[in-house]
């Protein structure tokens, strides 16, 4: 997880697994890329596991890609 980056902002950590991503079940980072497609700026619900095996639902606001980052 970048500092700074939505991810972090977001309270994800380190060794969490995305399960389901607005609403839809998650297999791949591939899968959420395709999600957020153009909702820049779009709240989205994330439901992760976490290490000790929690389920933690966190929202996302996608942003413009940063290449710097």
């Amino acid at each position: 997880v970048t500092p700074g980056s939505p991810a972090d902002r977001a309270g994800f950590r380190p060794g969490d697994v995305v399960i389901e991503f607005d609403g839809k079940p998650i297999e791949s980072i591939k899968e959420i890329i395709e999600i957020m497609g153009d909702k820049v700026g779009v709240p989205m619900k994330a439901v992760v596991k976490r290490a000790n095996d929690n389920l933690v639902t966190m929202t996302v606001n996608p942003e413009e890609s940063k290449p710097d980052m």
